[in-house]
């Protein structure tokens, strides 16, 4: 029996021991390969230098962080009409850098790891944060970083406007970390996580399955992560895949909150009542 976990997936092109060998949005279009196996890189790393290109011409000599920001803002939000996708938020799509630089649409992750690029092409590095259920960049400086929401338009936010959207998503106290800087590749993580909740939530086995795969490559040791292949693999009816991916995880994952459903799908599996 072949582990999936053997199978070759396209985030492998560009980690080396752990860590991204290239750019968060050449990785990014890479994770899209899953999807387009015939994606051309080197195409869609050409819209953004293009999109960088037309920023330029309106930057002083050595332009802060500020100007740079507020360029490339309405560079891409009024110039070109970038824009969050409020009619189809939960569409995969919004998570595939390549789509979304033609679409000109995105969730705040996707359109922040565009932003990104093109800052970065201008000779200003963003960061991105943890923040919880919408996705900010940050350029820090004393005291209150500069916080950008991609997803409306470059906004510009407050510690007041932060603390606010932190206590509407349900957290009773303020925690600054979230507006810490993150590593590119829990960014990635970020992003396909969102795809693995919109794959589970749509039955959608086979592209779970895939997404699962590419987890493993950036964050290999997250075993609570077997669980969902496990899921993954009797969607699509491998049997003996799914129950080995399973006891495996039970023995790696003894007090999971899973443990519970990863024991009732074994029993199903293994008397025939799944796949």
């Amino acid at each position: 029996m072949d582990d999936p976990r053997n199978e070759r997936v396209p985030l492998e092109d560009v980690f080396v021991a752990g860590s991204l060998r290239c750019s968060l949005e050449e990785a990014a279009l890479h994770l899209a390969r899953q999807e387009y196996p015939e994606l051309e890189i080197d195409r869609w790393l050409g819209e953004l230098d293009a999109i960088a290109a037309r920023v330029r011409p309106l930057l002083s000599a050595d332009a802060p962080a500020p100007e740079i920001i507020g360029a490339t803002s309405d560079v891409l939000f009024h110039e070109l009409g970038f824009q969050g996708n409020d009619a189809d938020y939960y569409a995969p799509q919004n998570s595939f850098l390549n789509i979304v630089i033609e679409a000109r649409s995105g969730i705040p992750i996707s359109l922040a790891v565009v932003y990104r690029g093109v800052a970065s092409r201008l000779g200003l590095e963003l960061e991105g944060t943890a923040f919880p259920g919408h996705f900010l960049l940050r350029s820090p400086r004393p005291g209150w970083p500069i916080l950008i929401d991609c997803f409306h338009g470059g906004h510009i936010l407050t510690e007041d406007d932060c603390r606010a959207r932190v206590a509407a998503v349900g957290w009773d106290t303020w925690d600054p970390s979230v507006v810490e800087a993150v590593a590119d590749t829990a960014i990635l993580r970020r992003m396909l996580n969102n795809l693995k909740l919109i794959y589970l939530k749509q039955r959608d086995w086979e592209r779970l399955r895939r997404t699962v795969l590419q987890m493993f490559v950036v964050t290999p040791d997250d075993h609570e992560e077997l669980f969902t292949l496990g899921v993954a693999l009797a969607g699509v009816g491998r049997r003996d895949d799914a129950i080995a991916h399973l006891e495996r995880f039970l023995e790696l994952r003894p007090n999971t909150p899973n443990r519970n459903a990863a024991s009732r799908m074994l029993a199903e599996l293994r008397d025939g009542r799944r796949c």
